[in-house]
């Protein structure tokens, strides 16, 4: 969604000869580019798009639309992302053209007996498991990507109000939206509050048993009413003690969890890591670097790079499934060198350096890559059956640019959610290695993979 101007949706002139040197369309897919003149707003939920759109019109900047952005997707897609999640940020600044990063996810319990209790669990009874929450960096993350890179403008309890009125007055759920949220209330919510005990905030305003239908209006009075704390008062305050705090501890500890007020008492700040990016086909990708999985995209890309720069594959003018074949085993590559050394920078065993060296890489893209089979098949290489998360992007008037993530990890988390508060709590800490003398094994105040 953009300011101002849509792109012409016409029809491309058709060729009258049978024979052609270059296909403008080398996808199936009808969706057209957009291009805007002055900003853009590109979110999963137009209501949470057309917010953003508002404060940039208001005078905001990226990032204040960013704030209000990630609040309102809280609201109309909890089943993605929320308050119990944690929040990463990438922020380009057009004058100087200096692209910066906010870490925002938050730290294992402090209470060493956690790492016993865990090691009892089944691998389906950790993944859902109250052990497996971790300090949630969402609220934390807004709060010092407004202070750091906001226009000043607009306090953190204005660019929330209108997601807490979504909340309060109720919003129709999307298709999409509807059938995630059934899934996880009946696979994730129900496992910690079985309906026949009563609804949760989750629930259908309608039925206990379910989840909105799409295009049902769901209120959320709980989310709302945490949403202007938040905002009134400040993450500290509003957020990581007080009543909502209470609420979030007494959810885990009554479940057998170790989280507890002093754990979220600590976390009074997210972290400001220098961006970590490479080169490829003469445009510069960034990340936010480890603990979280964005190295291994850009492992990928070297290894594609030397590959092609080596004459071993060109994927310009290869066939499809060549082409699929080449990114699929780079991307394995980035997954193996990922799950085996990213975790918590605090703890790691490798750097940066030595994650993107270009020789290593390179090194190892042309041992292990064959035109026609998969040489990198470990179970590390592989990424999650089901990946996804919430991701948005925003660029003002002024050419500033953000790209946020804000999620839960698996849908709903754990499917654990704190008594009046309106948002289930993220299973981040799922994330860690059981495996002995792993990097990135449970330790108590460590950040997991994500």
């Amino acid at each position: 969604m953009g300011d101002w101007h849509a792109s012409s949706n016409l029809e491309e002139p058709q060729s009258t000869t049978t024979t052609t040197t270059h296909n403008p369309k080398p996808y199936i897919s009808r969706t057209s580019p957009q291009i805007y003149p002055h900003a853009a707003v590109a979110t999963s939920q137009p209501l949470a798009s057309s917010i953003g759109l508002h404060i940039l019109r208001s005078g905001g900047n990226a990032t204040d639309a960013s704030i209000a952005i990630v609040a309102a997707l809280a609201v109309t897609e909890p089943c993605s992302t929320g308050l119990g999640g944690d929040f990463f940020a990438l922020h380009y600044h057009n004058e100087t053209r200096d692209v910066t990063c906010v870490n925002g996810s938050g730290r294992s319990p402090a209470d060493i007996r956690a790492v016993e209790e865990i090691h009892r669990l089944s691998e389906e009874e950790w993944m859902f498991s109250p052990h497996s929450v971790t300090v949630p960096g969402a609220a934390r993350g807004w709060e010092d990507m407004l202070t750091k890179h906001g226009s000043g403008s607009f306090t953190l309890s204005q660019l929330v109000e209108p997601a807490a009125l979504l909340a309060e007055e109720g919003f129709p759920v999307s298709p999409v939206t509807a059938r995630n949220w059934n899934l996880g209330l009946k696979g994730q919510i129900h496992k910690h509050h079985p309906p026949q005990h009563g609804s949760t905030s989750l629930s259908s305003n309608h039925d206990p048993e379910r989840g909105p239908l799409a295009g049902e209006v769901f209120q959320n009075p709980d989310l709302a009413r945490v949403l202007r704390t938040l905002g009134k008062l400040g993450a500290t305050n509003g957020f990581y003690t007080g009543s909502t705090a209470e609420a979030l501890v007494e959810a885990v500890q009554s479940r057998g969890g170790r989280l507890s007020l002093d754990d979220l008492k600590a976390h009074v700040s997210s972290t400001f890591p220098d961006p970590i990016s490479v080169e490829y086909r003469g445009k510069r990708l960034w990340q936010v670097p480890p603990n979280g999985q964005g190295v291994a995209g850009l492992i990928a890309l070297v290894g594609l790079d030397v590959l092609e720069e080596e004459g071993l594959v060109d994927t310009t003018t290869c066939r499809e499934e060549q082409r699929f074949h080449v990114l699929m085993e780079m991307m394995r590559l980035g997954f193996e060198d990922a799950r085996n050394h990213v975790t918590d920078p605090d703890y790691s065993q490798k750097s940066i350096d030595w994650l993107l060296d270009r020789d290593r890489i390179g090194t190892r893209a042309k041992q292990l890559y064959h035109p026609t089979k998969s040489n990198i098949s470990t179970q590390s290489a592989h990424p999650d059956p089901t990946p996804g998360t919430v991701s948005f992007q925003v660029v003002d008037n002024d050419g500033n640019a953000t790209s946020v993530v804000n999620s839960n990890y698996m849908g709903f988390g754990t499917g654990i959610v704190p008594t009046g508060c309106g948002f289930t709590l993220q299973n981040r800490g799922y994330g860690f290695s059981r495996e002995e003398g792993h990097v990135n094994g449970y330790r108590p105040g460590k950040r997991p993979y994500h």
